[in-house]
């Protein structure tokens, strides 16, 4: 981490992204899934917390990338309907939706790696 911290400022840009996509990620699921909204809610608190723990942002980037994904989702909930979306596709699009955010992930902490 000290490596780290000497070849990354914590000047990162305003909004938080980690703080946007760990946000819709919870709104959305929260909503298909509402029996485990509180674990998709802890997770998304979770990665907001340690993007600050490790200097990658300060207060106001995740402030301002959780209330831009919110209104985000809420904007897109309230105007764009969905019609006849079948259960049976509810766990197929969990699945993909975990398998796609566990490649981009790994991806990602790869490119750090010497």
């Amino acid at each position: 981490m000290a490596n780290y911290y000497r070849s990354d400022p914590p000047l990162n840009c305003f909004p938080s992204l980690h703080a946007e996509n760990s946000t819709i990620t919870a709104y959305y699921l929260s909503r298909e899934f509402p029996k485990y909204k509180l674990v998709f809610w802890g997770i998304a608190f979770l990665v907001i917390l340690s993007t600050l723990f490790v200097r990658q942002h300060v207060i106001a980037d995740e402030i301002g990338g959780f209330l831009v994904a919110y209104f985000a989702g809420w904007v897109s909930e309230k105007y764009v309907k969905e019609e006849n979306i079948e259960d049976k596709y509810k766990l197929f699009r969990l699945a993909f939706m975990l398998v796609l955010a566990t490649l981009v992930t790994v991806f990602t902490i790869a490119s750090y790696l010497p």
